[in-house]
């Protein structure tokens, strides 16, 4: 039998992120070979890397989804005139918006500009922040967890915020990517920012002088239908959240119901810690005299793990879709909350070391 791999170990092959691999199997540009019927994971063959790296590169030539579609489908020649005849079009756009803007005695826009801008779903901003913000650090004397990291690379826009104690992390795939870019907002910034962008319409998110985030000097902007936001660069470097997220070489994972899972954390009052146990026949919260039990398919060894509840609900209620994939390596490393039927959205917790 062909060698399967899950969505990171191909994403990580082709360059591609998983936010956008999931988008592309919506569209039926880049279905999975496999889906695990007991996890739900999404695998992949050796033999999908190549046409996973074509998509890639035509994507960062802009190209639309119907025409990468046909070019999966043709010859090698064929698909060198599909980008010929793709590339001509836009040198011809680009020369009838350089007109125009003659007209109107607007300076031509620079490569420099041009590069610079990434288009998005105001919507899904909105959303992406609402997610990831609960986790961003409140404590001034650890200043620099209390911005949130907005970075543009592999064709997507990742948002990551951690107070030391939780991480999350939404991914987006942008209509436009202008370049490659990493920077650190204050929260309290993108906190302003989340009411005017629940709008359902598109902006442009502008990155002025990402060389120089370090400086202090730069600033992000959003543009778009009434929205002019902006937001200054912090001065800071966030911490290397990307070692957190590799996989383990063993996990015990549990696929549960989101609502539920919910319900049940929230039955725990305040931040006392609950212990979270995986069996055969389910999961169980523990906390004292108090016990929840609900109904999950657990695969692995069984595992027992301490948890703020609080934290933990803030994870799961910011997750998308009606499942949720808890992954468990041990008792003292981080657990793993991601979007079972949408891996744009993952959540650590650090677990609660009891006596």
């Amino acid at each position: 039998m062909e060698a399967m791999m899950t969505i990171g170990d191909f994403a990580r092959r082709t360059g591609l992120s998983i936010s956008a691999l999931r988008f592309y199997s919506g569209r039926g540009l880049l279905v999975p070979a496999d889906v695990d019927s007991s996890s739900g994971y999404r695998l992949y063959s050796e033999a999908q890397v190549p046409d996973g790296r074509l998509v890639r590169d035509l994507r960062r030539l802009e190209m639309p989804l119907a025409e990468i579609e046909r070019a999966l489908t043709r010859s090698e020649p064929e698909r060198r005139e599909l980008i010929n005849r793709h590339l001509r079009r836009l040198e011809q756009v680009v020369n009838r918006a350089h007109i125009v803007a003659q007209t109107l005695g607007v300076e031509p826009i620079t490569e420099e500009t041009a590069m610079s801008n990434t288009t998005l779903e105001a919507l899904d901003l909105a959303q992406a922040l609402d997610q990831v913000q609960p986790a961003a650090g409140t404590d001034p004397e650890i200043p620099h967890l209390m911005g949130v990291l907005i970075e543009g690379k592999n064709g997507s826009i990742r948002i990551v915020a951690t107070d030391r104690h939780r991480l999350a992390i939404r991914d987006l795939v942008p209509s436009t990517l202008g370049h490659d870019f990493s920077v650190v907002v204050p929260a309290a910034s993108l906190e302003r920012w989340r009411e005017p962008l629940r709008s359902p319409s598109s902006v442009e998110l502008h990155v002025d002088s990402p060389d120089v985030a370090l400086t202090g000097k730069g600033k992000v902007t959003l543009t778009g239908n009434g929205i002019n936001l902006t937001a200054l660069i912090m001065p800071t470097t966030f911490p290397d959240y990307e070692r957190f997220l590799q996989p383990a070489a063993q996990v015990t994972s549990a696929l549960l119901s989101r609502s539920e899972f919910l319900c049940s954390l929230e039955a725990f009052e305040g931040d006392d810690a609950v212990v979270v146990s995986t069996s055969h026949s389910g999961l169980s919260l523990v906390r004292g005299e108090q016990s929840v039990q609900i109904g999950a398919r657990c695969e692995g060894p069984d595992q027992h793990v301490a948890l703020n509840p609080a934290f933990a609900a803030d994870a799961v209620r910011n997750a998308v879709g009606p499942e949720l994939v808890m992954e468990i390596e041990d008792p003292l490393r981080a657990v793993v909350f991601r979007s079972a039927d949408d891996g744009t959205y993952t959540s650590l917790v650090m677990p609660v070391k009891l006596d």
